[in-house]
């Protein structure tokens, strides 16, 4: 008999446990594994080959099927999306996994400062929701060091998604892009844990990144994680969190007196065709998309509530679904994911001898032949 075709004595409550903690229901775990149901209750043993099976499922390391009890795991962070349903506020697998990556990473990296015997703190101002965004857009602008005239020099929204990033993450704070639907969630932030982190879902828009990254940011700086669908049309100045979240992103990317030496009154005038149109200059100039630019007007009360649903309507009819762009080479796929701050601090503490290559792949999640590549590209970016 193969060991593996051995019964395996696990806690059955664990498989329950790693089961829910995955996002998934029973019925869809047994359209694989019929028996699923009678191991959680006990009555029957999975195989070995079969527990392989599930930890695939789950992405468990096989050994956390045989811990004594259920681990202590972080709470979720607030729920803040706007969902027409309870069923809908379920978080599927994709999400759940992207929470457990963001947290892995969290942890590794205060490992990685420790090894370094490096303290590093973060330096994110606090801010309450009952202030002006408009002021606090100014003033966060100053904290990173970014100004309009900078912005206007990057090429591309690439480009401005890269630097913007690592400007936060210079002031003490991870920033990952991981695989999520983005109908179920664009963003989420993490306050608590060792260091803010802010991740935004790899399958949006670049666009609409940008902009979920600094709600996000307004997450961090009230000191308040959530799970969220950010949307620049929520612009509201109440004091509740996600029209503020939404308010304070569109004041840091598009400052309101930039933006009015951008767009005059004309500019405005005309069909909603036409005002679509013009409203390309702009937002190509800060690199965020036309919506942003419109709600930035609309918020300032540049722009009628008429105007803004014509608007509005003009630029959904011209959405189009873009082609997925083909397979990116793994070292860039890494970088992207986990961000240059992370990754900087593994190959650091490598240089130093201090974690081994086996470390390094582990921290990465990379095989080790694609490490040669990851080191041209960074220091092809300087």
């Amino acid at each position: 008999m193969s060991p593996r075709s051995v019964s395996a004595d696990v806690n059955p409550d664990l498989l329950t446990w790693a089961r829910e903690t995955a996002g998934l229901n029973l019925s869809s775990v047994a359209r694989r594994l019929h028996n699923i149901d009678k191991w959680e209750l006990g009555t029957e043993k999975p195989t070995v080959r079969q527990l392989e099976a599930l930890a695939d499922l789950y992405k468990r390391p096989l050994a956390a099927f045989f811990l004594p009890t259920r681990p202590e795991e972080p709470s979720l962070p607030t729920d803040f999306r706007m969902l027409p349903s309870a069923e809908d506020r379920v978080l599927s697998k994709k999400v759940r996994l992207a929470m457990r990556t963001a947290r892995r990473t969290q942890r590794l990296y205060a490992e990685l400062l420790n090894k370094l015997g490096t303290t590093e703190r973060s330096t994110l101002p606090n801010i309450t929701a009952e202030e002006d965004p408009e002021e606090l857009g100014t003033r966060v602008r100053s904290w990173l060091g970014v100004t309009v005239a900078d912005q206007l020099t990057w090429p591309d929204m690439p480009y401005a998604f890269r630097a913007w990033r690592e400007a936060i993450e210079a002031r003490g704070t991870l920033i990952l892009q991981l695989t999520m639907p983005v109908k179920e969630s664009r963003g989420f932030s993490l306050a608590d844990g060792p260091i803010p982190t802010a991740v935004v879902s790899s399958s949006d828009a670049i666009a609409a990144r940008i902009f979920t990254l600094f709600h996000e940011l307004g997450h961090l700086l009230l000191n308040e994680g959530g799970i969220c669908l950010p949307d620049p049309s929520t612009v509201s100045s109440n004091a509740s969190v996600e029209p503020f979240c939404n308010r304070f992103a569109g004041a840091v990317l598009v400052p309101s007196s930039s933006l009015s030496e951008r767009v005059r009154p004309s500019d405005l005038l005309g069909t909603a065709e036409a005002i679509a149109d013009r409203l390309g200059e702009p937002a190509r100039a800060f690199k965020v998309s036309r919506y942003v630019i419109l709600f930035r007007l609309y918020a300032l009360g540049l722009v009628k509530s008429s105007q803004l649903q014509a608007v509005l309507r003009q630029l959904e009819s011209r959405e189009v679904a873009r082609p997925r762009r083909g397979g990116i080479r793994p070292a860039i796929k890494t970088l992207g994911q986990l961000g240059p701050r992370f990754v900087s601090a593994v190959l650091a503490a490598h240089r130093r001898g201090v974690i081994t290559y086996s470390d390094v792949s582990h921290y990465l999640s990379l095989n080790l032949k694609y490490l040669p590549d990851l080191l041209r590209f960074i220091a092809a970016r300087g």
